[in-house]
């Protein structure tokens, strides 16, 4: 499956916690009660690493005819180009 356009992946940023932590369960509960998704996300060595799903619409997002796209495309940082969509990873077709 190829990109549907949605525009999700730049609607939102992940922050990874790279740092030992103790405790994973009550670091997730301390992140949901400020109202931030907590997830565990693949690290560069294939370990999962706790981090935080936010809500934050890439200013470069823009949106013409009904498929969103990337003013910066040719220029977009490294981590936009190593991103690998999970809608498309997994074969979700995307609904409006």
């Amino acid at each position: 499956m190829e990109c549907a356009r949605c525009g999700y992946c730049c609607m939102t940023a992940f922050m990874c916690i790279n740092e030992p932590i103790e405790d994973k369960k009550e670091i997730g509960r301390w992140l949901a009660y400020h109202r931030c998704e907590p997830m565990m996300y693949p690290g560069k060595d294939g370990v999962p690493v706790l981090a935080v799903k936010v809500p934050i619409v890439c200013t470069h997002l823009e949106r013409k005819d009904g498929v969103f796209g990337c003013r910066i495309y040719e220029n977009r940082p490294v981590v936009c180009k190593e991103y690998l969509c999970p809608r498309v990873r997994n074969g979700v077709r995307i609904q409006d």
